[in-house]
């Protein structure tokens, strides 16, 4: 009775010693893996900061360059604002003096072109009168039957001969100047009107162009190019239109 007792207090001592290491071996485990716990925790937070920064510093790259393009695009504008006022200017400029001079010379035209229809009035008029005094002396000589012949009557006769004879003398003259009178009258006039069309051309040429500073076509035209470059273009187009408008005139 007392073996069996001994025995099975043996047997308790032992259980008790094997929960005991169970125990302790599971005390090692929980202790082990709250470590590793802390340990991912910390690598978890360090991961956070690190994705906090990363997301603050990409912030300040994008804000960074959305300012840069800003500049830039600003930068451009006024640019492109100060070349199209400088064009425009230069052409404008360019504009006014050449529609000026076409001014100037209409004006010119037109007086030489008065000048020569008073000179061309005047000489007429002289050539009427010769032609009226021609006239009358041969209708002086044809009038009546014939005188009686004295020396006096020869003189008179050759007189008279001389004075016609100088007449028409001047009337070819002045035949001979009126004629090219004419011509150049002709030639003046032809080129008023031309001057007169150049200037009409300019003027709505310089229309356009004002009319159309704020359009897309301007922008289109001036974009990537220089002042010089906006009015060598500007003048192409002025030349364009001016060599259609003749064309027109001539068909």
């Amino acid at each position: 009775m007392e073996s069996s007792e001994v025995a099975s207090s043996y047997g308790d001592v032992d259980h008790l010693l094997q929960v005991n290491e169970f125990s302790e071996t599971s005390t090692a485990d929980v202790k082990q893996l709250q470590e590793e716990l802390r340990r991912l925790q910390a690598e978890l937070d360090e991961c956070r900061s690190l994705v906090t920064v990363a997301e603050c510093e990409k912030e300040n790259v994008v804000e960074t360059e959305q300012r840069k393009r800003k500049e830039e695009v600003a930068s451009i504008q006024r640019i492109m604002e100060e070349a199209v006022s400088e064009a425009v200017r230069n052409t404008s400029s360019r504009y006014e003096k050449e529609i000026s001079q076409l001014q100037k010379t209409n004006e010119k035209l037109e007086a030489e072109l008065q000048e020569l229809k008073n000179r061309e009035k005047t000489d007429i008029s002289r050539e009427g009168v010769l032609a009226a005094v021609t006239k009358s002396l041969k209708r002086v000589g044809n009038l009546g039957s014939p005188l009686p012949f004295t020396s006096s009557t020869g003189e008179s006769i050759e007189n008279l001969e001389e004075s016609m004879r100088k007449a028409q003398e001047d009337a070819e003259m002045l035949r001979s100047l009126v004629v090219p009178l004419e011509e150049e009258i002709k030639a003046l006039k032809d080129k008023l009107r031309a001057t007169d069309e150049q200037l009409r051309l300019y003027e709505t040429a310089f229309a356009d162009l004002v009319k159309g500073l704020g359009s897309d076509v301007l922008s289109e035209m001036i974009k990537g190019k220089g002042p010089a470059e906006v009015v060598e273009h500007l003048d192409e187009k002025r030349h364009s239109l001016a060599s259609g408008h003749c064309i027109a005139s001539i068909s």
